[in-house]
Order: structure tokens, then sequence, then C-alpha cells
């Protein structure tokens, strides 16, 4: 078996590395010299592409910076909006059915199965301090904290991106991360998944308007309320980007020696170096059609570019490429279940939308 060092509040322990929990909870960060203070306790929302590392950046914040964090929610923005029909959710009547509704997403199949958690609605309706939607998610979401044994909660859900303003106005006093990783990674990324892009054209295209949104949404919040933490950086100096992390977030390790103590331990969690794997697998062509799509937002956000004037795809490619991934995309034998799932709620939207008028 593989020794690892791990720290404790006493210093170093020799410990098998697999027996350090996934999901410490209190006791358990204070006895690996992982514990933090908090001096601020708003909510953590990461935002970013699909296949650009938020899941990365959330598993190191929940366990180093004591955030919890649950699988994606994907139910925010789309509940935020059918409640407008539901009435005033002051009436604890509306209240409750609204917090039934908000049950009968596979959040909560999901949540139970990796994190074991599975709140009631009487347990989330003792939390609402306030009667909205957002009071609602703010008390799922501090339950979820308490399950993880947390001070604080976050949300990691892609794509959020195209919503960025509603999600502002659910939680106005958030911190947001946009985390950013090069697009021509993230294509290669999402190209191999059944349910990204399917062609290299529509993934530069959608990288593009992605690393648009986080541009101008960041540029509307103050400074102590937004950060960017690029992948690259997050996998090549992971202890340094965490510490930047927790600067931002207020999160003071009780140990002031934690980070260095602890370095082995979050290096081993990561694939370091796991960049850069776009300059050997895409062909010249296909790095220089990426470059003549999203250039100038590779440039923002500090990544290379190769090409003075990059030709773009060609006329052809441009018009059919579109069309290629949709059907790829809708027949693919994985995504039947998941588009099931999407119509089933369509419909049950609709309805509830109508049975409320």
């Amino acid at each position: 078996m593989t020794r690892r060092f791990q720290a404790t509040s006493a210093g170093y322990v020799d410990k098998p590395y697999h027996l350090v929990p996934k999901f410490p909870n209190r006791a358990e960060r204070i006895e690996l010299g992982l514990d933090v203070i908090h001096s601020r306790h708003e909510p953590v929302i990461l935002i970013g592409h699909g296949s650009s590392g938020t899941s990365i950046c959330a598993a190191l914040i929940r366990k180093y910076c004591a955030v919890a964090f649950g699988n994606e929610s994907q139910f925010m923005i789309r509940l935020a909006r059918l409640a407008q029909s539901w009435g005033d959710l002051s009436d604890p009547q509306v209240l409750r059915g609204a917090v039934d509704y908000l049950l009968q997403e596979r959040y909560f199949e999901r949540a139970e199965r990796i994190y074991g958690f599975r709140p009631t609605a009487e347990q989330i309706l003792e939390r609402v301090k306030q009667p909205s939607m957002s009071g609602i998610y703010q008390a799922l979401f501090s339950l979820m904290a308490d399950h993880q044994d947390t001070d604080r909660w976050g949300d990691k859900t892609p794509e959020y991106m195209d919503h960025l303003s509603e999600l502002r106005e659910l939680f106005p006093t958030a911190q947001y991360i946009l985390v950013v990783r090069d697009g021509r990674d993230t294509a290669l990324s999402v190209m191999a998944r059944y349910y990204g892009p399917t062609n290299l054209v529509v993934a530069a295209q959608e990288w593009r308007e992605t690393a648009r949104q986080g541009m101008e949404f960041l540029e509307t919040l103050p400074a102590d309320r937004k950060l960017v933490i690029r992948y690259e950086d997050m996998m090549g100096n992971p202890v340094e980007t965490l510490r930047t992390v927790m600067d931002y977030l207020g999160a003071s390790p009780r140990d002031p020696q934690m980070l260095e103590r602890v370095g082995p331990m979050i290096r081993e969690e990561l694939r370091e170096n796991n960049f850069n794997k776009w300059k050997k697998k895409m062909s010249v062509r296909e790095r220089e059609m990426f470059e003549a799509l999203a250039g100038p937002e590779l440039k923002y956000y500090g990544f290379e570019t190769e090409f003075s004037d990059p030709r773009p795809p060609s006329s052809l490619q441009m018009s059919l490429s579109p069309w290629q991934d949709r059907l790829t995309r809708i027949l693919h034998p994985k995504s039947f279940k998941n588009n099931v799932y999407r119509l089933r709620m369509r419909l049950s939207d609709w309805y509830a939308a109508r049975r409320s008028k």
C-alpha cells in the first residue's frame, strides 16, 4: 500500500491516503489540520463552461475551505420563472406547494445516492426566512451545509452561464468564481462526451459565447464578489490557486501552515499538468479554425495563440455544423433518458402553470 503524508494539528502523521475522508466533517477536519475560520458567509457560486474544471474546483473548496457543494442543481432558474405563475409565496399553502414541486426534481435522487442527503418539505419550510424562491433555495442549501457540517454552501451548475443575471437576482450577495479552461482543451473534452458538442465549429462557438458571458457578467460585480480561476493554474500550481481562493472567500486556516502541509495531498488528488492537450491532439488546421472563431476570447483570458490572421472554417462547415451537432446529440442512445426527463419536466411545468391560472 502506498503511504501518504497527511497533515494534522500536531504535525505530520503517516496515514494511508485513501483513508482520508472525501467529505470530512468538522471533527475530521480538525483532526487532519484542515479546519478553517470563515469571515464571510455568503453563498459561493461556481460558474463556467462544462468540462472547464468547475467540479474539481468545487471539490477542492468543499474539502479545504469547508464550503458545502452538492450535485448540480439545474432547477433554480427554471423554477424561479415558473413560480411567477404560482401566486404569492407569502401564502403558506402556495409556499408549501412550491417546496413540494421542488422536491420532485431528480437532484434529490442524486443527492441521496451521492451524499445521503434527502430533506423533507417540513425541514425546508422550517428554514425559509423569506417567502420567495430564493428563500426556499437558501433554506435547502443551508440544510446541505448542515449535512456536510460546514458553515457555508455553494452551487456548481454550468448551464446557469446562460442565465447569470437571473442568478444574481436570486443571490445578490453571493461570491462568484468563474473557472476558465483553454477553449481548445475544453473542446477536446466535451466532444468526447455524448452530451457535448460533436464538432469543432460548434464547440468553439459555444466556448466563445460562454467566455463572453463570463466577461460581461463579472463586469457587473464589485471586486469582492468576483474571482477568475484558470483551470491550467489550478492544475499546474494547485496550492497557490487554493490560497487565492481562500483569501477571496475569507476562509483562514486555523493552522497557518495548512496549505504547505497538505500540498502533497492536494497534488495527489489532481491530474497535474493535465492541460495543453490541444497542442498534440489537434491538427494545425483545427487549431487555426478554433482561433479564428474564438481568438479574442483566448487572448482575453491569457491563453496562447499561434496565428496572426487565422483562416476561418469554410462557409459550408459553418452552415452544416450546427445541424449535424443537433441531430447527433438528439439521436445519441445515451441522451434518450435525459431527453425524456427534460420533456417530462417541461410538460409538468406547463401543466402546473396552467393549473395555477
